[in-house]
């Protein structure tokens, strides 16, 4: 499987102006910095506001609610009130289409019920997490 899927049409981006799309489960926003393009986790991690509908002012989208600012080529959170990152994705650009790059994504742990020894009911819970 290739790593970079296509996600737009490099013309579908104007300059200054960001699209969100659906990748893997996952909400991306895909930005047009002046002609270069990149994708950042479209979920902002400060309040979870959408960071494609932010104001994109140079290399930097700004979230729409609370105004934590994310550097666009690495998702560093530049507000000092905000100390998470976002994800960043690798761009590529072939031909006229923009592609980024899928990342691997970790299992989630799964849930099993086992039955639990007497004495442990408070310690360990009803359920044990397996990765």
């Amino acid at each position: 499987m290739d790593r970079f899927m296509r996600v737009a049409g490099v013309a579908e981006i104007k300059p200054g102006k960001a699209k969100f799309i659906h990748l893997d489960g996952m909400g991306i926003a895909v930005f047009n910095a002046g002609g270069a393009f990149y994708a950042l986790e479209d979920c902002c991690a400060k309040d979870g506001a959408s960071l494609s509908a932010g104001l994109l002012v140079g290399t930097m989208v700004e979230c729409p609610n609370d105004g934590a600012r994310f550097y666009l080529p690495t998702g560093e959170c530049i507000d000092p009130l905000t100390l998470r990152s976002v994800t960043s994705f690798r761009v590529r650009i072939e031909g006229d289409e923009i592609t980024i790059e899928r990342k691997e994504t970790k299992k989630p742990a799964r849930l099993y019920p086992f039955p639990l020894e007497h004495g442990h009911t408070q310690a360990r819970g009803a359920y044990h997490y397996l990765s």
